[in-house]
């Protein structure tokens, strides 16, 4: 636990010019907590690492689907699970895993991307994500199904922002 630094707050901007959310100048990617291509970790550090930053006033957390196959999320979601209100949660999805030779992402329908989301929530432990994002880092041929799909979600209310 971090101590004497609780009252002082981070400041906060606009999450780009449409979104309506305000996030911390300062976020936490979670990408090394998932003890993947980065070595071991350990889930108890990890999240008293996320205790941390929220008491410090970071309320931005940046996952996604592939970080440890999906560890990194259900690590999120425990850290969320009684203040879903505190965060501001972004995950990405896109990428089959990080065998990034096939230059390809699995999605290749609005229906699986969908899925996809859907299964990111479950690991989340959540009823939304407040900014789902293309984690496609190369030319995609079908860019339109992320577009369609990510409108889509986010007319039912399942994320709340969407980007690249």
């Amino acid at each position: 636990m971090v101590t004497g630094l609780a009252d002082k707050r981070m400041n906060r901007r606009p999450l780009g010019i449409r979104s309506g959310i305000d996030v911390s100048e300062v976020g936490v990617g979670l990408w090394a907590v998932s003890a993947s291509e980065w070595g071991p970790a350990d889930d108890e550090d990890s999240l008293e690492a996320i205790e941390a930053a929220l008491e410090l006033g970071v309320n931005f957390f940046d996952t996604a689907d592939v970080y440890g196959d999906g560890h990194s999320e259900e690590l999120l979601g425990q850290a969320m699970e009684t203040r879903r209100e505190s965060f501001v949660m972004a995950t990405k999805i896109g990428w089959i895993d990080f065998d990034r030779q096939a230059d390809r992402s699995q999605y290749d329908s609005v229906d699986k991307l969908v899925a996809g989301v859907k299964q990111s929530l479950r690991r989340l432990s959540a009823d939304h994500i407040d900014v789902i994002q293309c984690h496609i880092d190369h030319p995609e041929p079908n860019s339109s199904i992320f577009i369609e799909g990510f409108r889509k979600l986010k007319e039912a209310g399942t994320v709340k922002a969407w980007g690249v």
